[in-house]
């Protein structure tokens, strides 16, 4: 038999790619996959790296594909919710370097706030992230996006996200 958690994060993240890609009923049948790996009594005894037990990242997991579906079917509201829920259980985990979920769910929560023009919460959210995480370029694009949509001067964030983004290979789309 296959371990419960890696296996939940399996369908988590096919579940993300259906939901990204257009096919939310895909992503929900992965969803109930996800939440019947998350179920197995073994996963609440597991632990990753010996810290954080991984019922806990699967519920994180679990928060933020409903998100993602959400978000893939026009409810930005709804998705709202369940990216703070994902935000507030990642919130919990201990903390371990590399971080245990890799998937910033900050990024993702301030994200879905712009697109649901509230810049403003966006702007906080982005925030809270580069208070954890300092200079993340993710989270400057992010914040600049919430200020220029808040009719803010964005250069200074700009100016720190041309220098955190400086060797990366990877355009960032904006």
């Amino acid at each position: 038999t296959s371990e419960p958690y890696p296996l939940a994060v399996f369908h988590f993240a096919r579940g993300v790619a259906w939901a990204r890609t257009g096919e939310p009923a895909r992503a929900r049948e992965e969803l109930a996959r996800l939440a019947q790996a998350a179920a197995d009594p073994r996963i609440a005894a597991a632990k990753v790296k010996n810290i954080n037990t991984a019922s806990r990242l699967a519920a994180i997991a679990r928060a933020t594909l409903e998100g993602e579906i959400a978000r893939a079917e026009g409810a930005r509201a709804v998705a709202v919710g369940h990216f703070r829920e994902a935000t507030r259980l990642e919130d919990t985990l201990a903390y371990d370097e590399p971080h245990l979920w890799l998937a910033p769910t900050r990024h993702a929560l301030g994200t879905i706030l712009l697109e649901a023009g509230r810049p403003a919460e966006a702007e906080r959210v982005f925030r809270e992230d580069l208070a954890h995480y300092p200079g993340n370029g993710w989270s400057l694009a992010g914040l600049a996006r919430a200020q220029r949509d808040l009719g803010l001067d964005a250069e200074p964030t700009e100016k720190q996200f041309r220098a955190a983004w400086a060797a990366a290979d990877y355009a960032l789309p904006r």
